[in-house]
């Protein structure tokens, strides 16, 4: 290569990347500009949230560097996907069977320990789970106050994952009840979800069966750059970039979307709830019968705890922009909740359900004026909104169970 090539091949090196960096700022400068400019308190990687899942977020996103938090689940024949147990973006407490929990299921009833199980989505979860290092905060509220009818202490296990909904407590139930003492299904915001979409309610709760290819869960352009943008996003200057950012929770989203349709492109497993969508049934019908659906649903956990020599108990969770005085950070979030779709499902669940341990919490913090959501379902995980639905759930597991308090 002579002198001029290699001079040549040195400008036109020096234009690119220029022209790169120029364009960078550019985008950079606009997006702050434009896009975020009342959200730059925020970090970048928190700036496009607006209407994220903030339990997911706060609990996947620390623990990968090269990990997108798409592969932090595995597919389930059983309950459509669980938590990656093993490799390198395996949740750190999620235990053989994808839950997250310090100490696995028991294999059996246990004479020495009260075991219950908590069912549901993410906020059942994050009240049940143990993980780095702490137990929970419905462990720690019972053993702060109560022990099992006999006086032994009680155990709690996750049996719950974020974005699950009916009939899929009723299935972990069915699978694992013969280890348990006692199960607490918490749930009714992701149901209402399905309640808010009629035209896609027939599917309430469908998750893909799909092949593993290289370690990774999804596969296709979508996920391949939410890989390396997440690795670039570990790099500085990349790290304060809110323009690269805006891009990576772009394609999140499209792949989370990808998540979400393929089995209905695919004709991949998929659970209807035995419901009966028929092509053009008006959609104040298809609601009707997702209202009547979570019925049966809270009746089946009863019903299947007593036949099998469980205790249950039933909680339809509170949601924001519902019975709580909302602060400026949660105003926000009130649009995406249906208040009377929600009011109706929960009406009529309790009426259904007199006389049997169903409760709602709906009412919870009707007289908290601080803000207790960190979105539109999940509560602040620094704050006292988990704090205060463990302590409600706690003291009505002792009603119906005859719990013996700690002396």
């Amino acid at each position: 290569m002579t002198k001029s090539q290699s001079k040549k091949i040195l400008i036109r090196s020096t234009i690119l990347i220029f022209s790169f960096l120029l364009s960078f700022a550019l985008v950079e400068g606009a997006t702050r500009l434009f896009l975020v400019r009342d959200r730059l308190n925020l970090r970048p990687e928190n700036a496009f949230h607006f209407n994220q899942n903030a339990f997911n977020h706060a609990l996947l996103s620390n623990y990968y560097s090269n990990c997108s938090w798409l592969e932090a689940y595995r597919p389930s024949i059983n309950f459509g996907y669980v938590y990656e147990n093993e490799g390198p973006c395996a949740l750190p407490y999620a235990d053989v069977n994808g839950f997250q929990n310090m100490i696995p299921f028991p294999e059996s009833k246990d004479k020495k320990k009260f075991s219950v199980l908590i069912l549901g989505g993410s906020v059942a979860e994050a009240l049940a789970m143990s993980s780095a290092g702490a137990t929970s905060v419905l462990q720690r509220e019972f053993d702060l106050r109560y022990r099992g009818p006999h006086g032994e202490p009680i155990a709690v296990y996750s049996g719950a994952i974020g974005g699950w909904a009916v009939p899929t407590q009723e299935m972990v139930l069915m699978t694992y009840m013969q280890n348990f003492d006692a199960i607490i299904s918490i749930d009714g915001a992701n149901e209402l979800t399905r309640l808010r979409n009629p035209n896609n309610v027939g599917q309430l709760d469908s998750m893909p069966l799909v092949f593993r290819f290289d370690h990774t869960w999804l596969f296709g352009i979508e996920f391949a750059l939410v890989k390396k943008m997440r690795t670039l996003r570990k790099i500085w200057p990349f790290t304060e970039s809110y323009a690269l950012a805006g891009l990576l929770s772009l394609l999140e989203a499209e792949a989370q979307k990808e998540l979400y349709d393929r089995p209905n492109r695919e004709g991949s497993i998929s659970r209807t709830a035995n419901l009966r969508v028929i092509p053009g049934q008006p959609n104040e019908d298809i609601i009707e019968n997702n209202i009547q659906r979570y019925i049966r649903h809270a009746k089946n956990i009863h019903a299947m705890s007593r036949a099998n020599g469980l205790l249950s108990l039933h909680i339809i969770q509170p949601i924001t922009g519902i019975a709580k005085p909302l602060t400026e950070e949660e105003k926000p979030f009130e649009e995406y909740i249906n208040r009377d779709l929600f009011r109706e499902l929960e009406r009529k669940t309790l009426t259904e359900l007199k006389g049997q341990p169903t409760y709602s919490q709906v009412e919870i913090f009707a007289n908290v004026h601080e803000t207790i959501y960190a979105d539109r379902v999940h509560p602040k995980f620094d704050g006292k909104g988990y704090g205060m639905m463990a302590s409600d759930i706690v003291t009505k597991a002792a009603a119906n169970w005859k719990l013996r308090p700690v002396r």
